[in-house]
């Protein structure tokens, strides 16, 4: 039954940080949700090009490309390294608002404490 005792009172307190952090949490969710249909995009994209890639190849079998052209290449490995996007900056700058927030008030707490 202790299990289910840390379970309620664990349950309460997150139930207590969402009622007080309301529009927190409601950017915390639309982030996500933005993130997450960012992702459907890319993989649907991603898709679309391999499809397209496979129909070329099908098609240009016969045919031997011995030149080489660098610009190619680079756009090809577009997807293969790291990108930025505004939102993982809004999800950085919220969280780390929000972390220096909690930090401030736990400092006040503790000082409280002292005293």
């Amino acid at each position: 039954m202790k299990l289910l005792k840390n379970y309620n009172e664990r349950s309460q307190k997150i139930e207590r940080f969402i009622l007080k952090n309301k529009i927190f949490c409601l950017i915390i969710v639309i982030a996500v949700v933005v993130m997450i249909g960012g992702k459907i995009n890319e993989i649907s994209e991603l898709q679309n090009k391999t499809d397209i890639s496979v129909s070329e190849q099908e098609s240009d079998e016969e045919k031997v490309d011995t030149s080489v052209n660098f610009e190619e290449a680079d756009k090809e490995d577009d997807g293969k390294h790291w990108r930025f996007y505004w939102t993982d900056l809004v999800v950085l700058v919220a969280g780390g608002g929000f972390c220096s927030i909690q930090i401030i008030r736990e400092r006040a707490k503790a000082k409280e404490k002292l005293h």
